[in-house]
């Protein structure tokens, strides 16, 4: 993907909440120009902003534009708009970073399992002892 002049990117049409796809973070980590083709998603703004490089084209003539004058400029020597490599603004998608929301994730259910348990050994508890109280109960009777 750095090889490349330009990266060419079809939008999602359709919001899945807040995740993003993983193509489109590899695109944007790459910093070589991305060209979206068509309107983003709206999860996507913030990443877009962040990222110089994705350039979105809306309509045909503004891909053409972009396109001539990428063209253009790496034609005399310059780089083009080539964004950095693994920018920080992508950070949060790192795979260490997923790694360590997981992590929490799971540590919070985990503690909500444990005090599930424990609220259920002593409705068990308590429920025994109801029983054994019902079974005295019927037995004196």
């Amino acid at each position: 993907m750095r090889g490349a002049d330009v990266l060419l990117l079809f939008p999602m049409t359709a919001g899945v909440g807040k995740f993003v796809g993983v193509k489109e973070l590899e695109y944007f980590a790459s910093g070589t120009p991305v060209l979206v083709l068509g309107e983003p998603l709206a999860e996507f703004a913030d990443l877009i902003a962040a990222c110089p490089q994705v350039h979105i084209a809306r309509v045909a003539d503004e891909a053409a534009d972009f396109l001539e004058s990428e063209a253009t400029t790496r034609h005399h020597g310059h780089p083009g708009s080539r964004g950095p490599i693994n920018s920080p603004a992508l950070e949060p998608f790192t795979w260490s970073a997923q790694a360590e929301q997981l992590s929490g994730i799971l540590a919070e259910a985990a503690g909500t399992i444990i005090v599930s348990r424990a609220d259920r050994a002593g409705h068990h508890d308590s429920g025994s002892r109801r029983s054994s109280t019902l079974k005295a109960q019927t037995r004196d009777q």
